[in-house]
């Protein structure tokens, strides 16, 4: 059966690492045209080689660009897939009000922005995908800000299901619980030993995004973890 990402057009955030990164990989050769987004020149330079670059565009920006949502009008988008996250590890009140905000921005205002200028451009059919976290369905110490950021993105799609359900437009949440990726390159080695330890790899965790890209009906929600983590659960992060 043919999977409905075949001949496409798929924006994707944080393309040049981890999730985003892996997604890319594999949609290449078979999505129309993959318009990847990532701050990372260096890494996009590796990925070109791995990819159908006369069927991938790069932008190099941030996601809190708006300049760079603005010029993404103009694409016939029929997928948008955020797969941008990041968190510092710390308790609440060691939180400075700047790393407080830049969590929030980067894990919930950002999405929300580019959402607000993409969506009205989507045609009926189309497709969002929203990378949310086992860590917005129970609440971590160390991680209370990153938590809320991701509850409010799961409420957020529950929103605009209901909101564009007559334009035909699907939005898809995807709660991964820990995968090894460049999320926790500002944790301590500990830290992030203890999470790699019980990660899941980009290569397993992408394959809930690839199956809600695929099947022929709306996927809402998936939520996964590795063994190990969910034998554990809520896993090292207490």
């Amino acid at each position: 059966m043919k999977a409905w990402y075949e001949g496409k057009t798929i924006l994707i955030t944080g393309a040049t690492d981890g999730i985003g990164r892996e997604l890319a990989r594999r949609l290449s050769g078979s999505a129309a045209l993959l318009i990847l987004v990532g701050r990372s020149l260096d890494k996009f330079a590796s990925l070109a080689f791995e990819l159908d670059t006369t069927r991938a565009v790069f932008i190099p920006r941030n996601m809190s660009d708006v300049e760079t949502v603005e010029d993404l009008r103009e694409w016939n988008i029929d997928a948008f897939v955020n797969c941008v996250g990041g968190t510092d590890l710390k308790l609440f009140e060691q939180l400075s009000v700047n790393e407080i905000r830049a969590t929030l921005e980067t894990n919930l205002t950002a999405p929300i922005i580019w959402l607000h200028h993409i969506l009205p451009t989507m045609k009926p059919g189309s497709r969002v995908v929203l990378m949310s976290s086992r860590s917005g369905e129970r609440a971590l110490t160390r991680l209370s800000i990153y938590t809320a950021a991701k509850a409010a993105i799961e409420r957020l799609a529950d929103a605009l299901r209901n909101e564009y359900v007559r334009r035909g437009i699907s939005f898809t949440v995807i709660s991964p619980g820990s995968v090894q990726t460049a999320f926790t390159r500002n944790w301590t080695d500990a830290d992030r030993n203890d999470h790699n330890d019980e990660s899941i790899g980009v290569d397993e965790a992408v394959e809930p995004i690839l199956m809600a890209l695929s099947v022929p009906f709306a996927v809402n929600k998936v939520s996964y973890e590795s063994f190990k983590q969910w034998r554990n659960e809520p896993g090292v992060l207490k």
